[in-house]
């Protein structure tokens, strides 16, 4: 970005003169954020007015439309920061979709925040923006999260649910609702589509959307940082015992040395380093096994430790064919972010151009630190197969291959989960939402209807809903796409 694109997003900042809430998040933001870790606020706050630029920029933020419906992102300021944004809020009066794994359960922490209330705050894979958030819910909702929890929150009245910028979810006036059908393709997305890959060591991470912050009304008490990452198993060595969550809880821990991707924002590459896995993963895990794992820094003042907290899927051997389908959501997943966020809601390229960057992915993580290995030939067939294997989440048309993204595949899932069993309609939304630009007014085009008309035949298909939804949808969209571009 130049130097004079900058200042003048200063001078669109400063022009807006944000006002400041009087809520639990500015306290939160405004105090007790500094008194934890004074450069945490600064890192927020540098980050919170580089998504508010690019949000300007694509025309989602709050005040570019007045659609109650919308999610879009509203900007807020606090003492001493000269009315520029400190933190932004987003609300949704749309289902949201949530899935709470049992590795993520592990991460449940209840807090008396004020005399003696109770909040439970439980990490929870938000499909809706696609990123895992810290949900706070008064009083506690979850005693035990078992073997996984996937279902909806839906507002019929009342205050909205809100995210803010510290990543803590407030279900606000809405009521739980479990998913009457869907919950493999909400696992499918989790598992490969939210990736948080681990910075190189050369470079301070200072972004804040995976923390989780939890906190009282007057004190923070632990900020745990989240990743999601690829990694192979070189060692397993000893026995460790951690408080991970500051509780008072040992947690048996495993000392293992693991080769792992990381990404410098440009690429993805692999290092080797010596981190924990909890036990109960290192009892199933084997030295050589690749797993696609979940981690946590549990103190940012020590980015180095880090803390398997479990894997999604199975463990599969570096030579294992079955690897091929993970390294190819991760080349889509990169495509996605690589093309900013002005470009196709939904089109990734051709089949030949997927096949090209799935080469390129493992060949960027070649040597002797490699997770990644390719001792086969790999052909478009083999792409093909791949893809037509994640449907709903990717769809193929032809030589061309489409990525539906969450918050659209939320709305679906919320109201009419089976039509995501319909090529057809899949087929018609990804290339409906191709033709959806950033900053676009006319939603309802020509081009949009002559697409559902095409899938008028699918009897269970209800264009007219979604279509009245398209702003909103889009908005969310490039938002989740908006995220990554930050990490």
């Amino acid at each position: 970005m130049g130097r004079g694109e900058e200042s003048g997003h200063v001078r669109q900042r400063r022009k807006a003169g944000y006002q400041r809430n009087n809520d639990a998040t500015t306290t939160l933001i405004e105090k007790l954020i500094p008194e934890y870790k004074e450069q945490l606020q600064r890192d927020m706050i540098q980050e919170c007015m580089a998504v508010v630029d690019g949000a300007q920029d694509v025309g989602i933020l709050s005040n570019s439309s007045g659609d109650h419906d919308s999610p879009l992102l509203k900007p807020w300021t606090i003492r001493n920061a000269h009315s520029e944004p400190a933190y932004y809020t987003i609300k949704f009066s749309n289902p949201v979709i949530y899935h709470i794994p049992p590795l993520l359960g592990h991460l449940k922490r209840r807090l008396n925040i004020f005399r003696g209330q109770m909040a439970e705050y439980v990490p929870c894979y938000m499909m809706n923006l696609n990123r895992v958030v810290l949900a706070k819910f008064v009083p506690p909702y979850y005693d035990n999260v078992g073997d996984g929890i996937i279902g909806k929150f839906v507002l019929k009245a009342g205050r909205r649910m809100q995210l803010s910028s510290a990543n803590v979810f407030m279900p606000g006036a809405s009521q739980h609702e479990p998913l009457s059908r869907g919950s493999k393709t909400v696992e499918m997305y989790f598992e490969h589509a939210w990736w948080h890959f681990p910075g190189t060591c050369d470079v301070r991470d200072t972004s804040c959307l995976h923390n989780l912050v939890y906190h009282s009304n007057n004190r923070v008490k632990q900020v745990v940082r989240l990743r999601k990452t690829l990694l192979r198993v070189l060692k397993i060595d000893k026995r460790e015992t951690r408080n991970i969550l500051n509780d008072g809880i040992p947690v048996a821990c495993m000392r293992v040395q693991v080769s792992l991707l990381v990404d410098n924002g440009r690429a993805l590459s692999s290092e080797k380093r010596w981190i924990l896995m909890r036990s109960s993963v290192a009892e199933v895990v084997k030295e050589g096994h690749v797993i696609n794992a979940v981690l946590a820094e549990p103190d940012l003042a020590r980015p180095k430790l880090c803390i398997v907290m479990g894997y999604v899927g199975s463990p599969m051997q570096i030579t294992d064919k079955a690897i091929l389908s993970t390294t190819v959501s991760i080349a889509i997943w990169t495509a996605m972010r690589d093309g900013g966020p002005e470009s196709s809601l939904t089109k990734v390229g051709s089949v030949e151009e997927t096949t090209e960057r799935v080469a390129e992915t493992v060949g960027n993580n070649d040597g002797p630190t490699k997770v990644l290995e390719m001792p086969w030939s790999l052909s478009q067939g083999d792409v093909k197969r791949i893809i037509d294997g994640f449907r709903p989440m990717y769809v193929r048309t032809g030589e061309w291959v489409y990525h539906i993204p969450p918050p659209i595949a939320s709305f679906v899932l919320a109201r009419q989960p089976v039509l995501l069993d319909s090529h057809s309609v899949t087929d018609s939304i990804a290339r409906m939402f191709d033709l959806v630009k950033p900053r676009v007014k006319d939603w309802k085009n020509k081009a949009i209807y002559s697409l559902i008309v095409k899938a008028k035949n699918e009897p269970r298909w209800s264009p007219d809903t979604l279509l009245a939804h398209v702003p909103a949808l889009a908005g969310e969209s490039i938002m989740s796409r908006m995220f990554y571009f930050h990490v």
